[in-house]
């Protein structure tokens, strides 16, 4: 550095010196004072030759004695090319959504740089699409804008494309689940391609439903809940509903045995007792129709079949007996003859007086099952009372059977019962059938001569 600042040092010396010397140059010569006559041709005769004048009539002037007083013409400095230092990219954002056309400015460093020319890329065209009007976003991703000048000088600028969520749903907006039972939700988050694909879940009420943050929905009690799922700034919700199903269901009749006519009601019962829906439907086959408020009405003789199926699909069945009174006492007094057939007897004959007392004394032991009526009195003062005019009167009670063959089977089966039935004195025979409230027949033969 010493070195270099002593040759600096001389050779400004050198060119002061220089200045100097053309400066003297460019001064016109004095005239050195006039010499008498006698010193000129002294000079003259000298035969030195005399001086001519020049133009501006001073003696010995030579032509180069005004040859430094001339300037120099002064050549042209060619202009020094200035080099481009960098290149800068400025963009209005470094983040913009799918669709949008980004134009960035460009900069050349310095301002008065000779070559300003440059050339713009995309590094990711299947992101940033180079395009006439700039660079169109395309999918969503990364990708670099790469500006690079005529010199080489290059600049980079990041660019992220965001493709935001528009919509979210699910397949099905209520989903039931029971206590302790689980689903998991499958958001459709649209478009298929967005950048945002972080989704959050919420419950509105986590005593009822809770979720967790992959959509896996857990029944806690009895109750609806909210679940929200998020996407971006787009929701969608599924209500939920925990229920305690239905496990069990059972359904009766408020008896077993109705006759032609009568009305009855079911009563359906569900297990466990707090089951949440105990919707249900029942379907009847047979001798019955259903109507309003669980009563129903017999139509016709013989089994009707109540069906009762909860929402869940559990069912129960249970079978009543429709009975019409007159047709069972008709086959009693069927079967009875048909005893008498096989046993060699005469056949009993109908007596109408005497079927209106085994009427009256079925419909007495609903009551009081008794062959003494329930005044008390004997059970053959209810012939007197219809008018039976006998020498000989008998009767046969039975309770509880279900059909004519089965009271028939249990009175042959006795031996009282069976020799009433099987008596010679005996030619006639009334046949009555009452029921009570709980469906339980009550049966009676009066037997006259």
């Amino acid at each position: 550095m010493k070195n270099r600042l002593h040759s600096h040092k001389a050779l400004v010396i050198i060119l002061i010196l220089i200045m100097m010397v053309s400066h003297a140059a460019c001064q016109a010569p004095t005239a050195p004072p006039q010499a008498s006559q006698r010193e000129l041709s002294d000079m003259t005769s000298s035969g030195a030759g005399s001086a001519p004048e020049d133009e501006s009539g001073i003696p010995g002037a030579s032509e180069n004695s005004n040859a430094g007083a001339a300037a120099s013409p002064t050549p042209e400095t060619p202009e020094i090319p200035v080099a481009v230092t960098g290149i800068r990219i400025v963009l209005s954002s470094t983040e913009i959504v799918k669709g949008t056309v980004l134009s960035p400015d460009i900069t050349i460093l310095p301002d008065n740089a000779t070559d300003k020319d440059y050339t713009l890329i995309s590094s990711d065209e299947t992101v940033l699409l180079q395009t006439d009007d700039g660079f169109l976003a395309v999918s969503g991703g990364t990708a670099e804008i790469i500006a690079t000048s005529a010199d080489g000088a290059t600049s980079r600028a990041r660019v992220t494309v965001i493709v935001p969520v528009e919509s979210v749903s699910f397949e099905t907006d209520r989903i039931t689940l029971a206590p302790d039972e689980s689903v998991t939700l499958a958001p459709v988050i649209a478009p298929s391609d967005t950048t945002d694909s972080q989704v959050s879940f919420s419950s509105s009420d986590v005593s009822v439903a809770t979720v967790d943050e992959d959509g896996a929905v857990l029944g806690v009690a009895a109750g609806t809940a909210v679940i929200e799922c998020t996407a971006g700034n787009i929701s969608a919700s599924v209500n939920v509903t925990v229920a305690i199903p239905v496990t069990g269901i059972s359904v009766r009749a408020d008896r077993l045995i109705y006759t032609v006519g009568d009305q009855g009601s079911l009563t359906v019962q569900f297990s466990p007792e707090d089951a949440t829906d105990k919707t249900f439907a029942i379907n009847v086959r047979g001798g019955a129709e259903f109507g309003e408020e669980n009563l129903f009405i017999c139509t016709a003789a013989g089994e009707a079949v109540f069906t009762v199926t909860a929402v869940n699909g559990t069912s129960s069945s249970f079978t009543i007996y429709v009975i019409d009174l007159a047709a069972f006492a008709d086959e009693v007094f069927k079967l009875t003859n048909i005893e008498r057939m096989n046993a060699d007897l005469p056949l009993f004959e109908q007596m109408e007086p005497l079927t209106r007392t085994a009427e009256v004394r079925a419909n007495e032991i609903v009551t009081y099952f008794s062959h003494t009526r329930p005044d008390g009195r004997e059970f053959f003062t209810a012939f007197d009372e219809n008018n039976v005019d006998c020498m000989w009167a008998g009767e046969n009670l039975a309770m509880g059977q279900r059909t004519p063959e089965d009271v028939v089977r249990a009175w042959m089966e006795s031996p009282g019962h069976r020799a009433a039935i099987l008596s010679s004195d005996f030619g006639h025979l009334g046949v009555g059938i009452a029921i009570d409230s709980n469906g339980t027949l009550f049966w009676a033969q009066t037997f006259t001569d």
